[in-house]
Formats: C-alpha cells, sequence, structure tokens
C-alpha cells in the first residue's frame, strides 16, 4: 500500500509528461521500504538491549606468534573479558588452558556462555597471554570486538 506522499509524486510525474509515474513512484517505494526496515531493525535492537542475552563464544586458536620464551616458543593462554555491570549485569574473566611451546597454540574445547545485558553495546576483550614460571606473565597483544557485529538467532 503507497502512502499518499507516494501517490501524489506518481501523480506529479504523469501529469508532467514524464513518460509515466514508474520511476518516481518506484524510488519512494523504495525508500518507505527502507524506512521500514530500520525501524524494525531499530525495534529488534531495543527488544534485544531489554532482555539478557546468551553469547556463547569459542577461543579457538592464535597464529604466529612471537617468540618468547629462552627456547624460542610461548606458553600461551587467553584471558576472554566481558564487563556487564555497567548495565546490571555482571564482570566476566575467563581464561582458557596453558598450550606450552608453541606458537600457534589451538584449543579444542575452550568455548564459554555470558548472560549479557545491553548486548548490541557490550565490548569483549580478549587477552594473549605468554605464561612464565615464576615471573610474572607478559602480555603478548589483545583485541577488542563489539557484540553488535554477532547476528541473534531467534528460538522459539
Amino acid at each position: 500500500k503507497r502512502s499518499s506522499y507516494a501517490s501524489t509524486i506518481a501523480k506529479a510525474g504523469a501529469e508532467e509528461g514524464e513518460g509515466g509515474a514508474d520511476v518516481p513512484t518506484r524510488v519512494v517505494d523504495e525508500n518507505v521500504a527502507r524506512a521500514h526496515e530500520a525501524n524494525k531493525l531499530t525495534k529488534e535492537n531495543e527488544r534485544v538491549k531489554a532482555e539478557k542475552t546468551k553469547i556463547k563464544l569459542h577461543i579457538k586458536a592464535v597464529k604466529h606468534l612471537p617468540k618468547m620464551d629462552r627456547f624460542g616458543k610461548t606458553d600461551c593462554y587467553c584471558v576472554t573479558q566481558l564487563d556487564n555491570r555497567p548495565f546490571g549485569g555482571q564482570r566476566y574473566r575467563r581464561k582458557t588452558k596453558i598450550v606450552k611451546k608453541s606458537l600457534n597454540p589451538e584449543w579444542l574445547d575452550e568455548a564459554y556462555v555470558f548472560d549479557v545485558v545491553n548486548f548490541p553495546e557490550q565490548d569483549v576483550k580478549i587477552g594473549v597471554w605468554d605464561w612464565d614460571a615464576g615471573d610474572e606473565d607478559d602480555e603478548i597483544g589483545n583485541v577488542f570486538f563489539s557484540l553488535a557485529c554477532i547476528k541473534t538467532e531467534m528460538k522459539a
């Protein structure tokens, strides 16, 4: 169903002799469809913000680490952090197992579930560390990413 604005544009285009009203009508219809889709996404974001969302995060692998130990390898682990307290949730901090003597460590069973409030506006930090026996561990690097980039799946 076209809005009255779209009908007015279509009539004006036809009256001006532009060869028909299809072009202006199609443009208006596409704009109305885009606005409708944006409104639907905004409503979905508001719904997701208001409820707790379960996020399952898998730590799979780290590639091409620098040599951190005396014998040219790294004893790597990852620390995943999500601070949900500003939104009424809790703070999460999870640590993987240490993979010793590897520059390309892999984890087969490292998965964490977080209950996230205000899902689209949350950030996760994953830090990569080198474990040192007796000394302080060395941070190799870290990455931040927004949970807004994760597509939600609705379960009935």
